[in-house]
């Protein structure tokens, strides 16, 4: 199984609106695998990728105990035009 994780904050949802998503993915995978991934988990045609690293401090324990670095890559994925992404989609009220 893949391990794509979908970003969902306020900035990656109205960034879904103009076709572009973004997604955690493996530090190992390239444009081209990430291209073919997306594709084959969603059935969507993938325009463009671009791509750039996250580093990210977490703290572990209570208190000031150390805290660690954790290296991220992000994807953000731009589809063709009348092509979506449904987990993306926030339904109005």
């Amino acid at each position: 199984m893949l391990k794509i994780k979908p970003v969902i904050t306020e900035k990656s949802v109205a960034e879904a609106k103009r076709g572009s998503y973004t997604f955690f993915v493996p530090r190992s995978f390239s444009k081209f695998d990430i291209k073919s991934a997306v594709s084959s988990i969603f059935g969507v045609k993938v325009k463009e990728v671009k791509t750039l690293s996250v580093s990210k401090l977490v703290r572990r324990g209570i208190g000031r105990l150390p805290k660690k670095r954790i290296f991220l890559k992000k994807a953000i994925v731009k589809l063709y035009p009348k092509e979506k992404i449904d987990l993306f989609e926030i339904k109005e009220k």
